[in-house]
């Protein structure tokens, strides 16, 4: 197995370039082989680091509400404190010496800021890149221990929230900055649930999204009935052998939080494979602990809608490899 979603620091964590060492990266790289992961990748946040910090300090200054906008300008003030180059050597070096990881990187989507980012991020030799929707017009709606962030599903209502995440996620994979697209269906987190018909026609809007980037396969005869694509998307073939260009991470973050679900479910993740949509393992870990976190229950969820292969990743390539064999 895999893991390619493994961060160095915890969430209220203040992130320092020491912690970026060889010897840190050995010991989670010994957790992992523990646990029968052959491979991890270490994903840090974009907004970790200063480099990074003019994208979003853009985020910040549109935000209209004042309350809001000072939030987030202490939280990527705190936050924004590691040196990518550092990083970046340091896990070269670790590559160098055989430590099982990859070079990772995870990304938010940024408003109007997409293009300039893709040039920014081929600079770095990343073999991975992961794209996450985590904040909508601004709100962080899964940072859960925050009354300002979670104020938004009050003040919107979940089904404005809901909609409102697959317009940005929409936007994500339009952007096609990304190799993987992270947690799918994060904004469950808070554990807020929809009418079963409307999580339904969300899963079926996430499809819609990801076979509008189809290229190994044609889309037939898409009918639509109240938003709804369920059980009316025919493809020619659909199968993990000839898996589209875009790859989703099977998570298991979810079973952490109040919504106590993976990242997607088990229902999304059959659509997944029904359409030949390629997957990763992700435990997305901020303490080694949490490092291939409950992973024997993915693997028997994804065996069981059909997955036999997950894809692995080099100097941003994906290649297919055996659920158990991993990397090695």
């Amino acid at each position: 197995m895999l893991d390619y979603h493994v961060h160095l620091f915890s969430h209220d964590e203040h992130a320092i370039d020491e912690r970026v060492s060889v010897a840190y990266l050995a010991q989670l790289c010994r957790i992992a082989t523990k646990r029968n992961v052959a491979e991890i990748a270490i994903t840090e946040h974009l907004f970790r680091f200063s480099q990074a910090k003019p994208f979003f300090t853009e985020i910040v200054n549109n935000i209209s509400d004042k309350s809001q906008r000072e939030f987030m300008h202490e939280y990527y003030n705190f936050h924004a404190t590691l040196d990518l180059d550092h990083y970046i050597e340091t896990l070269q070096n670790a590559k160098k010496v055989n430590l099982p990881l990859i070079i990772g990187l995870e990304m938010d989507f940024l408003p109007n800021q997409m293009d300039t980012l893709e040039d920014f991020l081929s600079s770095y030799p990343f073999d991975i890149v992961l794209g996450s929707v985590h904040f909508i017009r601004g709100h962080m709606f899964d940072v859960l221990d925050s009354p300002l962030q979670m104020g938004i599903w009050e003040k919107e209502g979940t089904e404005k929230v809901f909609s409102d995440y697959l317009e940005v996620l929409q936007a994500l994979i339009d952007a096609e900055v990304c190799d993987v697209l992270a947690h799918i269906d994060l904004v469950k987190v808070a554990g807020r649930k929809l009418s079963e018909r409307g999580f339904s026609d969300f899963e079926s809007e996430i499809i819609k999204m990801l076979l509008k980037k189809q290229s190994t396969y044609l889309i037939k005869d898409i009918l639509l009935e109240e938003s709804s694509l369920s059980n009316r998307l025919e493809l020619s073939g659909g199968s993990e052998n000839g898996h589209s260009d875009m790859v989703v991470e099977f998570s298991s973050a979810g079973l952490r939080k109040p919504a106590e679900d993976t990242y997607p479910n088990k229902s999304l993740l059959a659509q997944l494979y029904s359409f030949g949509v390629g997957i990763t393992f992700a435990s997305d870990a901020h303490e080694p602990m949490s490092i291939a976190y409950r992973f024997p229950n993915l693997k028997s969820i994804a065996r069981e809608v059909g997955y036999s292969h997950i894809r692995r990743f080099l100097d941003r390539k994906s290649y297919s490899v055996d659920i158990d064999e991993g990397a090695r």
